[in-house]
């Protein structure tokens, strides 16, 4: 449940980046997600669906990127269709 509470400003970041952007729909999300950060690569996904749904993000892929070692967590790159 504590993922949620990262990934729902995340999620508006995305939203307001793809929206400077002129996007039309989010095709993919790249996130960065360090193994030590104690988060369920499931959970992520769960609430990227959950949370997306309704917006132009419902549908995009989400590619998780493991770092080794790491407690961070960030999106590492945003695929649009304009």
């Amino acid at each position: 449940m504590h993922e949620y509470h990262v990934i729902e400003p995340m999620i508006k970041e995305i939203l307001k980046t793809a929206s400077d952007r002129k996007a039309v729909k989010i095709v993919k999300v790249t996130l960065a997600l360090g193994d030590k950060k104690g988060f369920d690569e499931g959970s992520v996904r769960l609430y990227f669906e959950t949370l997306g749904e309704g917006t132009i993000l419902a549908g995009a892929e989400v590619a998780i990127k493991s770092l080794a070692g790491s407690k961070e967590f960030y999106i590492e790159n945003i695929e649009i269709e304009e």
